[in-house]
Formats: C-alpha cells, structure tokens, sequence
C-alpha cells in the first residue's frame, strides 16, 4: 500500500458555524478512501460478527415476524454483517458512500447486492424486512434534514410491519472528560500504532473522536502519519422517536447491547433502537 501523510481534522464548531452536516463532512475520511484496506483490522471487531448477525435476526424474526428473511445493511462498510447473513441463507442488500469500502465488501459478500450512495438519499430495487445502522453510523447525521432524509428513505425500503435497527454508544452515561487510549496491530507488513483522543461536549450534543496513526512497514521501516477525526450527534431515543414519527416509524423497544440487555442511559453501553414501520 502506498499510504500518505495526512491531516484530516476540522474544529467541529466551524463545522456547525458553517451549516456542514457531519455527513458530509466525514466522507473525505482517510479511513473510508486510502485506509480502506486497513479498516477492518484498525477495527478490530471481526469477532463481534456472529453475536451481532445472531441479534439481528433474533430481533427481526420477534418484531418483523418468523418470516423475516431481508436484511438492508445502511453504511455498510466492508460488508461483515452482510457476509455472515449470507452464510446463514438470508438475502442482503448493502448502502455506503465509499467505494473504496464496498470493493472489498463486494469481495466479502458477492451474494449480496451493493449499493453506492448516501445514506440519506439511497434506493435500492427492494423492500426488507428489516434495516440496521449499526456502531455509530447514524449519527454523522447531524442536522434535522439529514434525519427527515434518511427516515423517507428507510419508510420507502422497509416492508409495513418490518423494523429499523438505530445503533449507537450510548452517549449518555460518557463523561465530558478527555480520554485516551492507545492501539496496535498488524496486517500485511504494516504495523499501525494508533492513539485515540475521545471527548464528548455535552453542550453541543457532538461526539468527537481523533485517531493518529503511525502506520510503518515492517520491512523498509517507512512509516506515515495519518490523523483522521470522526464527529457525531449525540440522539436521544425521545430525539429519535420525535424525528422518525412523521415517516411512520414507532419505537418498540431499546437495547443497551447486542446481548439483548435492556436499555438503561446509565450504565449501558450501546443504545440499540428498534422502529417498527407502521
């Protein structure tokens, strides 16, 4: 891989100064165009896999019905989720913005069908029994418009009677403190050494987090510097309940993880929404 120096940071309130969604914003992401490769390993939640698909179908089949067979995956990223539906027989569409990150989910899950757009304007040529966003994807939509949006689309593509799974951190129970942690791991020749500054602004309801990543080969020891920022509205299930409504959406109930703990704004540590399409 050739990797290049960059620097991809913007002070979120010039963000919110200048009307840009974080939608918008966070497509330009090195993490979504030339980290594309590394994504999943810098990710680290391949394992997670299985007991998400597990929840997924559990959740549909209770809510959507036995019959629930049809799954939308909206930011779909390198097509995990949609890979391990299909090897259990169920049919799989995929939306994203990036096609560096769809090339590789292609690969992953040729039996699916892939879709490149934006979240909040995407058609596919189907309706689901059931859409999910899952590990904070939802919440680079930081303005009404974005939400009203992407609630049409989701209204237009989800069976009466089918849900849309919401996942996000609960934001909630984090502290406006900063704070750190540190990451390694390797893949193919490269070892990526990454920092990770957390902090949430309660005031604003933003979420921001900055990933600096020395990535080096192992072999010729060249090494470059990436930073990447990811910013996010911080939604509340009466937020979300209130924004969904007018497309005909219900919250059936909240899950605080992908064991099918119920929500609490305390101590969880996900907040897991299911909307039933009406």
């Amino acid at each position: 891989m050739n990797i290049i120096d960059s620097i991809y940071y913007t002070p979120y309130l010039k963000l919110l100064k200048n009307d840009i969604s974080f939608s918008d914003y966070s497509k330009g992401k090195s993490y979504y165009t030339q980290l594309a490769p590394l994504f999943d390993a810098m990710n680290s939640r391949e394992e997670f896999t299985k007991k998400e698909v597990d929840f997924l179908i559990d959740v549909a089949k209770e809510y959507a019905g036995i019959d629930a067979n049809s799954f939308l995956d909206i930011a779909c990223g390198t097509g995990r989720h949609l890979k391990e539906l299909a090897s259990r027989g169920y049919s799989g569409f995929g939306v994203d913005a990036s096609r560096y990150l769809l090339e590789i989910a292609r690969k992953a899950a040729p039996d699916a069908e892939f879709y490149e757009t934006d979240m909040r304007f995407f058609k596919i040529n189907n309706t689901v029994d059931c859409a999910y966003s899952l590990w904070d994807s939802y919440v680079y939509m930081s303005q009404t418009k974005d939400v009203n949006a992407f609630a049409k689309q989701c209204s237009a593509h989800i069976k009466r009677g089918g849900i849309l799974i919401l996942d996000s951190k609960n934001y909630q129970r984090q502290k406006p403190d900063e704070e750190v942690d540190h990451r390694v791991c390797e893949f193919n020749g490269l070892q990526i050494d990454t920092v990770v500054r957390r902090k949430v602004y309660l005031h604003d309801k933003v979420y921001e987090a900055v990933f600096t990543s020395i990535i080096q080969d192992v072999h010729s020891d060249e090494a470059s510097v990436v930073v990447d920022q990811t910013l996010a509205r911080m939604y509340s299930t009466s937020e979300l309940k209130k924004l969904l409504k007018p497309h005909g959406f219900k919250l059936v109930y909240c899950y605080g993880n992908f064991d099918k703990s119920e929500y609490n704004p305390k101590t969880s540590d996900r907040m897991i929404a299911v909307f039933e399409r009406c």
